[in-house]
C-alpha cells in the first residue's frame, strides 16, 4: 500500500523489501545484483515461480523530505528541518532514520524517474498510484528558473556541468538539485534530438509524461539552447528566465517553418522574402514615404502628436532594425545575437521616442496594416507571400519587444532616478 504524506505530517518509518538477490537466480547462477530494481522488475514477473515470498510494508511518500531531496538537503540538514516542523515530538535518532529511509526509496525511485513513461506504465516494484507517480514526476523534472536562466543557450557539455559550481553560488540553490536539473535538461535535448515526426512539446509530453506547461516550458528552452542564443550580455543581464522563455515560445510560433523534424528551425524562407522587403522598402524612396505616412496618419488616433513625431523620424531606423533582424533569421551567427539586436536595434531606438509599451504595439499593428496599401506594392511579385513573412515578423518583434521593452524602459528609468540621486547627494 502506498501513501503520501504532507509537509507536517508525521508517517511512521517505512522501508521497502525488496526481492533478495538470491531469489532472484535458479541454484547455480549468479545473481543480477548490479541491475537497478526497476529494470528487474519484469523478469520478477516472468518467472514468479522462482519466488517464495514477495512481501513490502507501506511506502510513504513524504513531500516535505522529496522536497529536501530534490533541493539537495544531506539527511543531517533535512533533519534539521523538519525537527522543529514535526508535530508528534519525537527523537532526532528516530527521525534520522525516517528521513535516511526516505532518501533510500528516492533513490531507488531515481532509476526508474529517468523513463517515465516505463515507470508509469510497466515497472511493478513500486506499485504506486498514478496520482503518486504523477506527483514524482512532475517533481523531479521541476528545475528553478534561476538556474535555468544561467542555462540558456548555453552547450550542455562536460565542461558547464563542471562549472555549475558558479551556478550554486550565483543562484543559491544547492549543487546537488543543479546537477539534477542540468542532467535533466540534457537527457531531454537528447530525446527530442533523437525523435522525428512528432512536435516537441508533443514528444516531450509523451515521453517524460509531464503536463503541457510543463512540457512547453521544456520545449522553449530547449529551442533557445539548441540554436545558442546568447542570453549573457551585459544589456541582457536584468531580464529573468520569464522574459527569455517568453520571447523563445513567440520565435517558436512565428519565426520556425513548417516541418516535421521534432527541433524546430527558424524560417530561412521567410529570412529570404525579409531580406527582399529590406531592399525594395528602404532603396525605393516612393514607397518608403507612401509607408511611413499610412503609418503615421493612423497611428495619429492613439499616440501622442509629440511621440507621434519622434517615431515619424526614427521609423526608418526602426524600419531597417526589424527587417536587419528578420533577414539574419537564415544566418546561425547573427541568430545567435537576437535578444541583444533586440535590445538594441528596437527598445533602444523606442525608448528616445518616449513610447509607452501600449504605443510600440500600435505601432507594429499600424505597420502590418498598412503595409498592403503601400503605393506600387499592388504590382509586386509575390506580395501575398511578401505580406505574410512582413506580418510573422513583426507580429513576433511586437510580442517579443514589448515584453523587452517593459524591462528595459523600466530598468533604464530606474538608472535615470539613480544617476540624478546621485549627483543631488555630490553636490
Amino acid at each position: 500500500m502506498i501513501s503520501i504524506s504532507g509537509d507536517g505530517e508525521w508517517a511512521r518509518p517505512s522501508v521497502f523489501f525488496g526481492v533478495c538477490a538470491s531469489a532472484m537466480t535458479s541454484p547455480g547462477k549468479q545473481p543480477r545484483t548490479r541491475e537497478p530494481p526497476c529494470l528487474i522488475a519484469p523478469q520478477l514477473f516472468e518467472s514468479m515461480a522462482e519466488f517464495t515470498v514477495c512481501s513490502s510494508n507501506a511506502l510513504v511518500i513524504d513531500q516535505s523530505i522529496l522536497w529536501g531531496w530534490l533541493l539537495g538537503l544531506s539527511v543531517d540538514q533535512m533533519v534539521g528541518y523538519r525537527q522543529p516542523r514535526t508535530q508528534t515530538p519525537v527523537s532526532n535518532k528516530v527521525l534520522k532514520s525516517y528521513v535516511l529511509t526516505q532518501y533510500r526509496n528516492f533513490e531507488l525511485l531515481e532509476h526508474c524517474l529517468h523513463e517515465p513513461r516505463y515507470f508509469y506504465e510497466q515497472q511493478y516494484l513500486f506499485p504506486l498510484s498514478p496520482q503518486a507517480k504523477k506527483l514524482l514526476v512532475e517533481r523531479y523534472y521541476g528545475f528553478d528558473e534561476p538556474v535555468m536562466r544561467e542555462l540558456l543557450g548555453k552547450k550542455l557539455s562536460a565542461r558547464a556541468r563542471k562549472d555549475l559550481d558558479e551556478v550554486s553560488e550565483k543562484t543559491k540553490i544547492h549543487l546537488g538539485s543543479c546537477r539534477r536539473q542540468f542532467d535533466n535538461l540534457k537527457w531531454i535535448l537528447k530525446q527530442v534530438e533523437d525523435s522525428e515526426n512528432r512536435p516537441i512539446i508533443e514528444e516531450i509530453q509523451n515521453y517524460f509524461m509531464l503536463s503541457k506547461d510543463h512540457a512547453s516550458k521544456y520545449a522553449h528552452i530547449i529551442f533557445i539552447t539548441n540554436n545558442r542564443l546568447d542570453t549573457s550580455k551585459r544589456k541582457l543581464a536584468h531580464f529573468t528566465f520569464e522574459d527569455f522563455e517568453y520571447c523563445g515560445a513567440v520565435f517558436m510560433s512565428l519565426w520556425t517553418s513548417s516541418t516535421t523534424a521534432t527541433l524546430p528551425e527558424f524560417d530561412t524562407a521567410m529570412a529570404s522574402d525579409l531580406r527582399d522587403l529590406k531592399a525594395i522598402l528602404l532603396n525605393e524612396k516612393t514607397m518608403f514615404e507612401s509607408y511611413r505616412t499610412l503609418v503615421t496618419q493612423q497611428a495619429q488616433r492613439t499616440v501622442p502628436t509629440a511621440t507621434l513625431e519622434c517615431l515619424q523620424m526614427q521609423f526608418k531606423t526602426i524600419l531597417r532594425n526589424v527587417l536587419t533582424i528578420g533577414s539574419g533569421l537564415s544566418s546561425s551567427k547573427e541568430v545567435r545575437d537576437l535578444f541583444i539586436d533586440l535590445v538594441e536595434k528596437v527598445c533602444e531606438p523606442l525608448t528616445g521616442t518616449g513610447c509607452s509599451a501600449a504605443e510600440v504595439g500600435v505601432l507594429f499593428d499600424t505597420m502590418i496594416e498598412q503595409f498592403a496599401n503601400v503605393v506600387g506594392m499592388t504590382q509586386m511579385r509575390h506580395l501575398k507571400r511578401y505580406e505574410g513573412s512582413l506580418e510573422r515578423l513583426l507580429k513576433g518583434v511586437k510580442l517579443a519587444g514589448m515584453k523587452l521593452y517593459r524591462v528595459f524602459g523600466h530598468t533604464r528609468t530606474l538608472s535615470k532616478n539613480l544617476a540624478i540621486v546621485i549627483g543631488a547627494g555630490q553636490s
